[in-house]
């Protein structure tokens, strides 16, 4: 993924509709709904990427107290 399309992978105003790896078609949305998803339960998610040599896709789990 280049750096401007991890920029907007998780805002919603920037989607878009791209390939994935096996030709599927997709919204562009997805990420979005796993962000706030992510963010309901006061956690985080990140991606890194690096073109042609594939993502990470992170994020964070709170503990229960």
């Amino acid at each position: 993924m280049s750096s401007e399309e991890l920029e907007y992978l998780f805002k919603l105003d920037k989607t878009r509709n791209r390939e994935g790896t096996d030709g599927e078609k997709g919204t562009g949305k997805g990420h979005i709904l796993c962000k706030d998803c992510i963010e309901f339960l006061k956690s985080k998610i990140w991606a890194e990427s690096s073109p042609g040599m594939g993502s990470t896709f992170s994020f964070t789990i709170p503990t229960a107290s």
